[in-house]
C-alpha cells in the first residue's frame, strides 16, 4: 500500500487519463448521462458515480474564531437493481458537549428520461430524517424518490463544523466506479495541515494557487491558499474475504492540523511525536489523570483489597473479572473517557475506554504495573505508524507486565477470557502509552484456534442416521458462545437451515460454565439418504464443510487477514450396511508448508470406514503474493470436504 505524507503548500503534478467529464454544473443533466448504460470496463458495475465533489472552505464564527464549511455534490447512475441502495444517503455529523456539527442545505434529486423527456423529482425535505449513531453521532438520512433502473440521482449537502482539528478527509473511491472525483480545499494562513494519501502515487490533477479575494480577520489581510485534488476514472473496491477494513486500503486523503499562527505571529505546533503524544495522554483528564483516579478508587473496592497475598496472575484474572462482572459496556469504542470515575462507579456502565482505563487503575492499585495502549480496531483501519496522527486510534486496551512477562487486557465482553482481547481489537500495533518507554505493541494472535467435527453414521433404511459432535476452542468457541449461547432453539433452526433433519429433543449445548474451556454441542439426525440404481451416494461431512471458494478474484492487491490462524478437522466413521461393499472411494491427499498444512484419509476397518480430514492456516496474514496459493488451499478444501463414498450391493 502506497502512503504520501505532506504538508500543504508543498507539490505540484498532473497526469492526463482517458475518459471524458460530463457536466459538473449540479441539476446540469447531459446527453451523456442519460445515454450511459455500462462501465467500459467493469461490466457488472451495478452503478456508477459520474461525478463526486468536496470543497471545504473556512470561514468566520461567532466567537471570534473560525469554523470549516464542508461542502458535497454527487451524481450517480443506476445501471442495474443492485445500484438502487445508492438513492438512500447518510450524512454523518459529529457533537460534543455544546459543539455541534450542522447539517443543512441538503437537496436531491432523481431524473428520469420517461417518453423523450426528462423527468425531475426532487427530494422533499420533510422526508429528511436523523438517526442516534452512537452518544456523538448521529447522521442525516434521506432516500431519493422515484429511483429505478436507468435513474440519475443527485445530491448535495453542507456541514458547518467547529472542529478545526479535523478538516475533513476524503474519499476517492467507492465500492462502485467513480468517474470523477474532486476535492477542494481552501486555507486560511492561520492553520497548516499535512496529510497522508492512501492507494496512489499521483492525482490526475494537483494545484495549488492563490486566492484573488482578499479577506481580513482581526487587523489582519490575507488571501486563502487553494489546493485542488482530482482523480479520474477510478475502479470500483472489490471486496472480499479475509481483509480488515476497507478503510485500510481504499483511495483517500486524511488531513491532521500540523500548526497554529496566532495573530502575533507565535507559533503552536500540533504535528507531534509519539513520544510527545504520550506525554500528553498522561496529562489529559480522561486519560491519565483518570488511571490516576481510578488507582485511588481501589481502596474503596472490598473484592480488589482482598487480593493482597495473591499470585501476581490471580490478581490480574481477578481484577478483569472484577470489571467485566460489575460494570457493562454501552458498546461504544473510545479512547478516551467520557465520564468521570465517580460518574462510573455509581452508572456501573461505560464506554471501552472507560472500563479498561479504569481496569488500568485497579490493576496498578493491586501491585501490577500496567498502562494504557492506544489501538485501532479492525473496521476503522490499521495504524501507520511512520504518521503521528491521533486520529489512526478509536480505542484503548490495557498492558499489564507479570510474571515477566506482557498481558494485553479488555473488560468489556463477559464472554471473553481474561487472558484474551475480543477479536475486533485484533489488529496490527497498538501504541504504549508509558512516557517512560513508549513503543508498538503487537496485537496479532498467533495461537490457533481449533474446530473439530465428529460424525458417527449409520445407513439404515435408506436413510443416515447418526450423531454429530462439534467442539470449539479459544476464539471460534467465543464466536460460538456468542452465536448460540445456551439457545438450543436458536441452533436448532440454524441446523436445519442446513439441511439436517433433527432427532427431537437431541441437541445438547456444553461448555458454558467456564469460558476457559472448549464450547461443544451434538445432535442427532435422520437425512434420506441420496440412492441411485441401488448405490448410497454418502457425503462424509455433511453439511459442515464449505461448498464454495471464497476467494474469487483473479488477483488480489491486498493482503489476505485470517484474523487468527485456525485449524478445522472432521473425523467420520461410517457403518456398512449389511450386503454393501465400497464402490468408490476418494484417494488420500496431504500438503504440508509453512503456509498451510491439510490431510485427506480413508481407513477401511471390517465393516466401517473411517474419512477424516483436517486443514491448517497457519499464518494471521497472508501476503498478496501468496494468493494465488491460497485460492488453490481453498479450492482443495470444497473438492475434498464435499467428495462422496459411494456403496454398492455386494452381489453387483
Amino acid at each position: 500500500m502506497k502512503y504520501l505524507l505532506f504538508p500543504l503548500f508543498s507539490i505540484f503534478f498532473s497526469i492526463t487519463l482517458n475518459g471524458q467529464v460530463t457536466s459538473l454544473e449540479y441539476g446540469e443533466i447531459s446527453a451523456e448521462d442519460i445515454s450511459y448504460s455500462e462501465h467500459k470496463t467493469d461490466k457488472e458495475a451495478e452503478a456508477v458515480v459520474l461525478y463526486d465533489i468536496g470543497k471545504s472552505t473556512f470561514i468566520k464564527d461567532d466567537e471570534g474564531g473560525f469554523d470549516i464549511i464542508f461542502e458535497r455534490r454527487t451524481r450517480i447512475k443506476i445501471l442495474k437493481e443492485g445500484g438502487l441502495e445508492y438513492a438512500e444517503v447518510n450524512i454523518p455529523y459529529y457533537h460534543e458537549g455544546n459543539n455541534y456539527e450542522q447539517v443543512y442545505n441538503v437537496k436531491g434529486s432523481t431524473y428520469n428520461f420517461e417518453d423523450g423527456k426528462l423527468i425531475e423529482t426532487k427530494f422533499k425535505n420533510k422526508n429528511l430524517f436523523t438517526e442516534k449513531i452512537n452518544s456523538n453521532w448521529d447522521r442525516k438520512k434521506l432516500a431519493l424518490p422515484n429511483v429505478k433502473v436507468g435513474s440519475i440521482i443527485e445530491y448535495t449537502y453542507k456541514i458547518q463544523t467547529p472542529y478545526i482539528f479535523n478538516l475533513v478527509d476524503w474519499e476517492f473511491q467507492w465500492r462502485i466506479p467513480n468517474l470523477y472525483s474532486k476535492y477542494e480545499v481552501s486555507l486560511v494562513p492561520f492553520y497548516t495541515y499535512s496529510y497522508i494519501v492512501q492507494g496512489v502515487s499521483k492525482f490526475d490533477h494537483f494545484e495549488t494557487k492563490l486566492s484573488s479575494m482578499e479577506r481580513q480577520f482581526g487587523p489582519a489581510k490575507y488571501r486563502d491558499m487553494l489546493h485542488v485534488f482530482i482523480l479520474k476514472n477510478i475502479d470500483g473496491f472489490k471486496d472480499e474475504e479475509f481483509i480488515t477494513s476497507v478503510n485500510d486500503y481504499i483511495i483517500k486523503i486524511d488531513f491532521q492540523l500540523s500548526k497554529v499562527t496566532q495573530m502575533n505571529g507565535a507559533e503552536i505546533e500540533y504535528m507531534s511525536t509519539w513520544p510527545k503524544i504520550a506525554k500528553e495522554l498522561e496529562k489529559r483528564v480522561d486519560f491519565g489523570k483518570f488511571i490516576k483516579k481510578s488507582e485511588k478508587a481501589a481502596s474503596k473496592i472490598p473484592d480488589i483489597a482482598a487480593l493482597e497475598g495473591k499470585t501476581d496472575k490471580e490478581k490480574f484474572e481477578s481484577v478483569v473479572n472484577y470489571v467485566k462482572s460489575n460494570y457493562n459496556w454501552n458498546g461504544e469504542n473510545r479512547k478516551y473517557a467520557q465520564k468521570s470515575v465517580n460518574e462510573l462507579m455509581k452508572d456501573k456502565y461505560g464506554n471501552s475506554a472507560e472500563l479498561n482505563l479504569f481496569m488500568i487503575g485497579l490493576l496498578n492499585a493491586v501491585g501490577i504495573e500496567s498502562y494504557g495502549v492506544l489501538i485501532s480496531t479492525r473496521n476503522h483501519g490499521k495504524v501507520k505508524s511512520d504518521y503521528p496522527f491521533i486520529h489512526f486510534f478509536n480505542y484503548t486496551l490495557g498492558l499489564a507486565y507479570f510474571d515477566g512477562k506482557p498481558q494485553l487486557a479488555d473488560a468489556t465482553e463477559t464472554l471473553t477470557q481474561p487472558f484474551r482481547i475480543p477479536p475486533r481489537c485484533i489488529n496490527d500495533n497498538g501504541l504504549l502509552i508509558n512516557s517512560d518507554k513508549i513503543g508498538w505493541v503487537d496485537l496479532k494472535f498467533n495461537k490457533p484456534s481449533k474446530m473439530k467435527y465428529s460424525f458417527d453414521i449409520d445407513v439404515a433404511n435408506d436413510s443416515i442416521e447418526g450423531e454429530v459432535e462439534l467442539s470449539a476452542d479459544e476464539y471460534t468457541a467465543l464466536y460460538l458462545r456468542k452465536k448460540y449461547g445456551d439457545d438450543i432453539e436458536k441452533l436448532n433452526t440454524a441446523l436445519t437451515k442446513k439441511g439436517y433433519n433433527l432427532v427431537d429433543s437431541c441437541t445438547e449445548i456444553e461448555g458454558l460454565e467456564d469460558i476457559n474451556t472448549d464450547y461443544q454441542y451434538k445432535f442427532k439426525v435422520n437425512n434420506p439418504a441420496e440412492k441411485i440404481n441401488n448405490k448410497f451416494y454418502i457425503s462424509p461431512f455433511l453439511f459442515e464443510c464449505i461448498s464454495e471458494n471464497p476467494l474469487k478474484q483473479d488477483k488480489r492487491h491486498y493482503p489476505l487477514d485470517m484474523h487468527y490462524p485456525k485449524i478445522q478437522s472432521y473425523v467420520t466413521t461410517i457403518k456398512i450396511p449389511e450386503n454393501y461393499r465400497i464402490d468408490y472411494k476418494p484417494d488420500n491427499f496431504h500438503v504440508r508448508n509453512n503456509l498451510f498444512e491439510m490431510k485427506y484419509n480413508i481407513l477401511e476397518n471390517g465393516d466401517e470406514l473411517q474419512v477424516t480430514m483436517s486443514y491448517y492456516f497457519k499464518n494471521s496474514e497472508y501476503l498478496q503474493t501468496d494468493y494465488n496459493l491460497i485460492k488453490y488451499y481453498f479450492k482443495e478444501i470444497v473438492k475434498h470436504g464435499n467428495k462422496k463414498i459411494v456403496l454398492a450391493p455386494t452381489d453387483s
